[in-house]
């Protein structure tokens, strides 16, 4: 059998941490839009929680798992790691809030 190309593992880890991070910036835009009626401006929250997380994510998935920061910047999946479970986790809480809240 072949040997496969190394690089590809990489690639699809790389491309599932950015799924991640857009789905993440999607609940984020999603809850500005559903609570922008009840909370006004302050619905903005949402995205102020998000979007910095989104660029962890983002950046740290790019360094972590591109060929040429492979083994120089290992540490970069642990910060998106960090930062999409703690997004997640204050997101919880926030709609929790939202929807006690009404």
């Amino acid at each position: 059998m072949p040997a496969q190309d190394p690089g590809l593992q990489n690639e699809r880890t790389a491309l599932a941490w950015r799924r991640t991070a857009f789905s993440v910036a999607v609940v984020g835009l999603a809850m500005v839009r559903l609570s922008f009626h009840d909370w006004g401006p302050a619905a903005a929250v949402w995205a102020l929680v998000t979007m910095p997380a989104v660029v962890l994510v983002l950046v740290g998935s790019s360094r972590s798992y591109s060929g040429r920061y492979l083994d120089a910047h290992r540490v970069g999946a642990g910060v998106a790691v960090l930062a999409t479970g703690s997004t997640v986790v204050v997101l919880g809480l926030l709609g929790a809030v939202f929807l006690w809240a009404r």
